[in-house]
């Protein structure tokens, strides 16, 4: 589940441009340009995942918020989960570094933190996730809707940050067709909402079909994040 989060999570920050009109190419690269460059932010998201197998079919749902502070590479989540039948609320934080992810999570039963290490190397900051997104298959305008496109993402391009971020390759989960991204921006050039549905199929596991909506708010205004120290004292994970 934290993986499909991390996925979801990179996947929402992916795609981010007064004088003159621009094009729809010029709009994004300035996006991009200034979503990279936000030193924190809020992100809203409501994920919903089917995984379809020869004998059974499993849906779950993810919604809640996230806080990222890109300047010190630091996160703040409050999500509610719905898996197996259950609901489950699930608070965290996370510390990433050049070399590693440091995860806490709080355990609702114990009502203690626990922390967790991933090691495998990743962006020193989240968002340089989105330079593989710089180079869009393509840019449509919504008629009668303004700052309101429709991205194509190349499969090959979802593939690989699939890969990365679960730390496997295309013989475990594979994107056969492109993403197609509903995509909003504001009158400065801000990401404000996407929306988007990704298929992922797998002989192991069956095929994984990710429906995510989410909205970013607060630009510049959440501040740095300060992980307490009763959370940096957490137990490590065995």
């Amino acid at each position: 589940m934290k993986k499909i989060l991390l996925s979801a999570t990179i996947l929402l920050l992916c795609l981010t441009g007064c004088g003159k009109q621009l094009t729809p190419q010029e709009s994004v690269s300035k996006i991009t340009e200034k979503m990279s460059a936000l030193e924190n932010f809020e992100l809203k998201l409501d994920m919903q995942a089917s995984i379809k197998m020869e004998s059974v079919n499993m849906d779950m749902g993810m919604k809640g918020t996230m806080l990222l502070d890109t300047e010190n590479n630091v996160s703040k989540m409050d999500m509610q989960v719905n898996a197996f039948g259950m609901n489950v609320t699930m608070a965290g934080y996370s510390k990433t570094t050049d070399k590693e992810t440091i995860n806490y999570t709080k355990d609702e039963t114990t009502k203690t933190w626990v922390k967790e290490i991933d090691k495998k190397e990743i962006p020193t900051n989240i968002t340089n996730a989105l330079d593989m997104f710089k180079n869009v298959k393509k840019i449509e305008e919504v008629k009668g809707e303004k700052n309101h496109y429709k991205l194509t993402i190349d499969a090959k391009e979802i593939q690989k940050l699939l890969n990365n971020v679960n730390d496997t390759d295309d013989t475990v989960q594979t994107i056969k067709e492109d993403v197609i991204v509903d995509y909003y921006f504001n009158k400065d050039y801000y990401l404000t909402k996407i929306s988007f549905e990704a298929t992922a199929v797998s002989a192991e596991t069956g095929d994984t079909t990710l429906k995510i909506t989410s909205e970013f708010a607060k630009f510049n205004e959440v501040g740095n994040i300060v992980i307490p120290d009763e959370v940096l004292k957490a137990e490590l994970k065995k």
